[in-house]
């Protein structure tokens, strides 16, 4: 998905402007995930009944796993690459590297009954 632009220097730095009319929802809720000193640190391992979220790579190195009903992945995010995350959906979230930041923008307030934390009762919901 090609929402972000991303303006690298020589020196390495980089500037990333994500006009908001590229995102394909309008985006309700804002929050970032970071593994901190760690790595490998993993977060999701979840799916979403009605949420999408686009996924943006702040810093470090973020792989994705994937799963919906249409296919099954992996997809590695530097900085400046996105994820487009769709309804039911699962994915694992592994931070590679320490001090990696993944930015969620989400179509969708936060709601505990929007989750799917069930790898099983996610399945059930894939066959409708």
């Amino acid at each position: 998905m090609d929402i972000l632009k991303l303006h690298e220097r020589p020196d390495g730095s980089y500037l990333g402007a994500l006009p908001l009319s590229n995102i394909p929802f309008p985006v309700k809720r804002v929050f970032f995930s970071s593994s901190g000193p760690n790595k490998n640190c993993q977060r999701g391992d979840h799916a979403h009944y009605e949420c999408e979220q686009v996924l943006v790579c702040l810093s470090g190195t973020v792989m994705i796993t994937y799963e919906n009903k249409d296919t099954k992945g992996i997809t590695v995010l530097k900085p400046g690459e996105v994820f487009y995350h769709k309804q039911l959906e699962w994915v694992k979230v592994n931070f590679k590297e320490e001090s990696s930041v993944l930015l969620s923008l989400c179509s969708q307030e936060y709601n505990e009954d929007d989750y799917i934390r069930d790898y099983s009762t996610f399945l059930k919901a894939l066959k409708g």
